[in-house]
């Protein structure tokens, strides 16, 4: 039996509430995903747990919304240890475009 897909998300702090959902969502459909606020464990370091969970992940999703905060630093280090990561593997980048929120 294969093993299940790797999927790690990248997304901003306010966007937390809705990629819980996707995470959630991922885990029921048999996928194992990895976010940063259910994965992370105590005591690890931001950053090399990050890393980490995107070398080992089959899939990275790119959760963006109409918070344009994605484009800090952070998710652009994210986006570029998975470029990284797929230059090494067959590993695949997904954007995801999380729905539209109420007053933006």
């Amino acid at each position: 039996m294969p093993e299940p897909v790797k999927v790690f998300l990248s997304y901003v702090e306010s966007d937390r509430d809705i990629v819980s959902k996707l995470y959630s969502d991922l885990k029921k459909a048999g996928f194992v995903p990895w976010m940063v606020d259910k994965d992370l464990l105590p005591g690890d370091v931001l950053s090399d747990g990050i890393d980490t969970a995107i070398h080992k992940s089959d899939a990275f999703l790119i959760c963006m919304s109409t918070d344009e905060s994605y484009l800090r630093r952070s998710i652009i280090h994210e986006i570029r240890t998975s470029l990284e990561a797929l230059s090494k593997r067959n590993s695949v980048i997904i954007p995801v475009m999380l729905g539209h929120r109420e007053g933006r």
